[in-house]
């Protein structure tokens, strides 16, 4: 038994421009929009709206200590 259901996966990033056409290239999801624009941006379907990978937008550079991705619950 789980204890959540498992809703997408999240990538920090540190262009949000940049990741939104890498990964929208690299999985053929189409970018929909956000609630949340210039922080956090949205891969999946618009209708009915459903995300399944999140990008968001942070300022710690990419490196060795930093989680750069994890799933949503």
């Amino acid at each position: 038994m789980g204890i959540g259901k498992l809703r997408c996966q999240v990538i920090d990033v540190n262009d949000l421009g940049v990741a939104e056409a890498f990964w929208s290239q690299a999985t053929g999801l189409p970018v929909i929009p956000s609630v949340f624009p210039g922080r956090y941006s949205y891969l999946g379907q618009a209708d009915p709206w459903s995300h399944e990978l999140i990008l968001h937008l942070v300022s710690t550079p990419k490196g060795p200590e930093a989680n750069r991705s994890h799933v949503d619950l």
